[in-house]
């Protein structure tokens, strides 16, 4: 009897460790397998859209045809919880703090990848199943990152929400021995020669994993003479409570085209590329400034948010850690009303990426378990 539906306990989200037209094991179609699971994924979702453009003439009301004049793009989502940088590694971001996060990508060294999310039967966990012959694996070919945002909030586990854009969706039944979903960039056709198989899905626990990163965990620490916002302490005995922290980079593609194939010839990021971080705090004490005096004196922001393993005393060791530098505030909203258990303040700071060697502007991200 085949599948009534398919639910989350069916389903495990897998990573080329290198790039898309890279093999899957360390011996070409043999050997080890490199592929890598994306550990506490929450969700993954895709779709595609086929642009056609409709062939009509004089003398006929029915199209004569609806032909594609594009390659389809295939457009996924996955969200998952950071724990310590394994995550971050497998999607392609350099994850040791000593350069940019973007520098793999932009140097094209990890970008883009393939994605695989494995099916089991209904009714079977995905973590140690190897039924191969009644399982199937959905894959993505050519997988670049479009967006990615972690967001931390009061009261809610830390989350990553991550968007691509690949060029390739296959649909297989079995998980051994499955042509690559990767498509030559020239021509658009499937990558010949190459292989890929899922390997047993793990539940990523064991000594020194922690099972999520807590809200009470994740803290935000700014050095007062780098406190760029207006009327509310960011540091010191009077800093206000923070409610939220949302870190955002936006990687937007664009495809550059030529006469004579239908598909793109590259797949290239937009520059600048601006990521941005959103805090919302209460507002308590005032501090004393003014609008004009920002107008004299517009500092860089320098600012860490640090998630640590849990412990009673919030003092565990860093699990994950994001150094925002030479940022720059862009805008700050107070609100109260009514009704309101306490006024709000907030704010919306940017920055900017430089290139891979740049060790001064931009995102840089330190995580235990990166590689």
């Amino acid at each position: 009897m085949g599948r009534n539906r398919i639910l989350y306990q069916s389903q495990a989200v897998f990573i080329s460790s290198g790039t898309a037209n890279s093999f899957a094991f360390t011996s070409g179609n043999s050997g080890q397998n490199l592929l890598l699971q994306v550990p506490r994924a929450q969700s993954f979702s895709h779709d595609f859209t086929i642009n056609r453009q409709d062939v009509n003439q004089l003398g006929q009301l029915a199209r004569v045809d609806s032909i594609i004049t594009e390659a389809p793009t295939v457009n996924a989502s996955l969200q998952y919880y950071p724990l310590d940088g394994f995550a971050e590694s497998a999607l392609g971001f350099f994850v040791k703090g000593n350069v940019s996060c973007l520098s793999g990508i932009l140097s094209k060294s990890t970008d883009p990848k393939n994605l695989f999310c494995l099916v089991t039967s209904e009714g079977a966990d995905a973590v140690g199943n190897t039924s191969s012959g009644v399982n199937g694996v959905v894959s993505l070919g050519n997988a670049s990152v479009s967006n990615i945002a972690w967001n931390f909030a009061v009261g809610t586990i830390p989350t990553c929400d991550v968007t691509f854009e690949a060029l390739n969706v296959k649909y297989d039944t079995g998980t051994q021995n499955i042509a690559s979903p990767a498509v030559a960039l020239e021509n658009g056709r499937p990558v010949t020669g190459q292989t890929f198989s899922i390997p047993v899905a793990q539940t990523y626990t064991g000594t020194n994993i922690i099972s999520a990163i807590k809200p009470g965990d994740v803290t935000l620490e700014i050095n007062n003479a780098d406190a760029t916002a207006l009327g509310i302490f960011m540091s010191g005995a009077n800093a206000v409570p923070v409610q939220s922290i949302n870190i955002s980079i936006p990687l937007a593609r664009e495809n550059l085209n030529r006469l004579g194939t239908l598909f793109s010839y590259a797949k290239v990021e937009t520059y600048p590329i601006t990521p941005t971080v959103q805090i919302e705090v209460l507002q308590t004490e005032l501090k004393s400034s003014a609008l004009s005096n920002v107008l004299c004196n517009d500092e860089f922001t320098n600012f860490s948010v640090v998630c640590r393993e849990p412990n009673c005393q919030g003092t565990g060791a860093v699990a994950m850690r994001f150094d925002i530098r030479r940022a720059k505030l862009e805008s700050q909203n107070q609100s109260n009303a009514v009704g309101q258990n306490a006024a709000t303040v907030s704010l919306s700071y940017s920055c900017t990426i430089g290139g891979p060697e740049d060790n001064i502007n931009g995102i840089f991200i330190s995580g235990k378990n990166a590689f």
